[in-house]
């Protein structure tokens, strides 16, 4: 930008801003705009709570200051003549998302009993080859030209006739109509045989699973129906996805914020390059058990702590590094105003990039949601098109309507748009679509940390990504 005299500029308005060691970090709320600044620059920024000109400016500081005010507005902290460096706000890009996943609720057996599982184990029964099909054509077809779909559960690998069924059905619907789909499957890996690893790999299909750190407290909630624990047979199961190269993440639910203490090492001795950590929510089974939302603040120091020895460890090992990625996610959403992660969304994806399909063909904004019968949105046996949905339904307009502005303690929160409010189905579960994220604090310690984390080792950061 070419400024001159005449310009006019101003600080963008509701600026927070917090000091450390001389410098200080400069947040724009509402467009998830932010920058470390030095204090000669703050001191300029800080003239600007009323409309000035670049001549009085320079007549007040002297010397060319011109330089100074491009940093601040590239950074989207000052306007120049009423005018803001984005012409949309984060929440009309995210508005205009397409439809991206569909995950289907394969079955609704399981042969877990999770201690903290958001929902039951019920009847065993499976979906049918009638909703498979009739899914994939509704999402396998223009407007999109690319589509994921997730086969999840209960257990999926309980009905891996259907699983199999449909990537053939759904391969050879995507090469007709000229759309590219992808397949993945989020499992316990207790099922899991060889030939199900090869058929996975032929597919391309990625693999999800969960282990909750090492054995002492993994086994505290991922238990059979007898009550033995179940990481003797995951990690052995995991072997046969490392044998066969098969893409595949781990997600570790932390009940306990001391697994923490030991992550990074189980990563290594496991051979676990990438790993999610998510907290232990208060929901279904886990209704009744003790959470970490009572210590969130020794959550996130925890975390901040596991987060500092791996960066560490991949400076030491380029060539074996580790990775977490709901920080990943995080930190993207610090570097880019895209929103690729839909949880962290503002509005989250729920109905909007992505469906959940049960097995009765229900359909439901999220999988999360399926089996609330108050958010079920159509079924695919009675629709024509996936689009009649998204153009009729009262309850993804109320979801789309759920965004930081109207999540009452949200709308003046510093970090709104880099966190998005939180879970949807989440929020439902305490009673209130438009209550905030039951993991505010954590949130707020996690994201102010990697503000001041990025200006002062942004590689060591990024390599986390």
């Amino acid at each position: 930008m070419v400024l001159s005299l005449q310009d006019r500029v101003k600080q963008v308005s509701n600026l927070y801003s917090e000091e450390q060691n001389g410098m200080s970090l400069i947040i724009e709320p509402y467009n998830a705009n932010w920058a470390v600044i030095d204090q000669d620059t703050k001191r300029i920024l800080n003239q600007l709570t009323q409309s000035r000109t670049i001549g009085e400016l320079r007549s007040k500081d002297g010397g060319n200051i011109e330089q100074t005010l491009t940093i601040l507005f590239d950074a989207g902290l000052i306007e120049v003549n009423g005018q803001k460096n984005q012409s949309k706000s984060i929440i009309q890009c995210n508005l205009e998302k397409s439809l991206q996943l569909i995950i289907f609720q394969v079955t609704n057996a399981c042969n877990l009993r999770c201690k903290y599982c958001y929902t039951d184990a019920g009847s065993g029964a499976k979906i049918s080859e009638e909703i498979l099909k009739k899914t994939l054509s509704l999402g396998i077809c223009p407007p999109r030209d690319r589509i994921e779909f997730q086969f999840h559960g209960g257990e999926p690998l309980l009905a891996y006739d259907r699983v199999r069924n449909a990537v053939d059905y759904g391969y050879g619907l995507a090469e007709k109509r000229g759309i590219s789909v992808r397949f993945s499957l989020q499992t316990n890996l207790v099922e899991l045989t060889e030939d199900m690893v090869k058929f996975f790999k032929t597919n391309k299909i990625h693999i999800g699973t969960s282990l909750d750190g090492p054995k002492k407290y993994h086994d505290q909630n991922r238990i059979f129906r007898k009550g033995k624990g179940s990481f003797d047979v995951v990690t052995e199961k995991l072997g046969l996805l490392k044998k066969h190269e098969l893409s595949f993440g781990v997600l570790c639910v932390v009940s306990d914020i001391n697994v923490l203490d030991g992550i990074s090492d189980f990563m290594i001795e496991y051979a676990i390059p990438s790993m999610k950590l998510n907290p232990y929510f208060n929901q279904g089974r886990a209704i009744k058990e003790e959470s970490n939302q009572a210590h969130q603040e020794a959550y996130a120091e925890k975390e901040i702590a596991l987060m500092h020895r791996i960066i560490n460890h991949n400076k030491a090992h380029p060539d074996n590094r580790l990775k977490l990625n709901h920080l990943a996610n995080m930190i993207k959403n610090i570097i880019s105003r895209d929103r690729n992660y839909m949880c962290q969304r503002n509005p989250c994806g729920a109905g909007l990039s992505m469906l959940g399909v049960g097995y009765d063909g229900k359909i439901y904004p999220c999988h999360e949601m399926i089996g609330k019968n108050d958010l079920v949105i159509g079924n695919v046996l009675e629709i024509s098109s996936f689009e009649e949905i998204f153009d009729d339904s009262e309850t993804l307009e109320t979801l789309r309507s759920r965004t930081t502005e109207t999540i009452g303690e949200c709308s003046s929160c510093e970090i709104k748009q880099f966190c998005g409010g939180g879970c949807a189905n989440k929020a439902h579960n305490s009673g209130n679509l438009f209550n905030r994220f039951e993991y505010c604090t954590y949130n707020k310690i996690m994201y102010k940390n990697l503000f001041w984390e990025l200006y002062k080792d942004p590689e060591g950061v990024l390599a986390l990504i």
